[in-house]
């Protein structure tokens, strides 16, 4: 089923494009040809044990207008959708159940709530920061991770809205 699905997908995709941008000089491959490598990748993948099947659908009930979706397979064995939505991007996590995991996206210093700013501020230099992500996750709720840039590995530090660090 899932291969049909692709095949549909990459030929209305295809067809959609004028023919200036299908004849580009940057790729002159037919559609068919296209939709061909659509399927053997998704068969190589069923090959493989990888079926995000349950993943997509239950991302596509929890996001139903996101946009520009990528699926990939990260470091601790779950599947990923980076994605759009609203003009702003993401990142979802599930199990190979199809469980949510959580939902992340990247923030500014100044784009976190003042209270978090003055944490950091307070107890941390905020000149070693590497990564600030807004977290949405299914155990702990809604928090923001902030890394600090350290020797060996960096730290992360995990700071809910009203100040108080529930991880380092």
């Amino acid at each position: 089923m899932s291969k049909y699905y692709f095949l549909f997908a990459a030929i209305i995709c295809c067809t959609s494009c004028s023919p200036e941008e299908t004849n580009s000089g940057q790729d002159s491959t037919s559609s068919l040809e296209q939709a061909d490598r659509i399927n053997t990748a998704s068969a190589a993948g069923t090959a493989a044990g990888i079926n995000m099947d349950a993943a997509k659908a239950s991302f596509e009930r929890q996001y139903p207008s996101a946009t520009d979706v990528e699926w990939n397979e990260d470091a601790n064995g779950y599947y990923e959708a980076s994605f759009k939505q609203e003009g702003e991007k993401y990142r979802a996590d599930y199990t190979k159940e199809g469980n949510w995991i959580e939902t992340e996206s990247s923030l500014k210093f100044d784009e976190l709530p003042k209270t978090v700013q003055d944490v950091i501020e307070k107890d941390y230099d905020k000149d070693e920061i590497t990564e600030i992500e807004q977290v949405d996750n299914a155990e702990k709720g809604k928090f923001y991770d902030v890394e600090f840039k350290q020797k060996g590995k960096n730290m992360d530090v995990e700071i809910r809205e009203n100040g108080q660090i529930i991880s380092q």
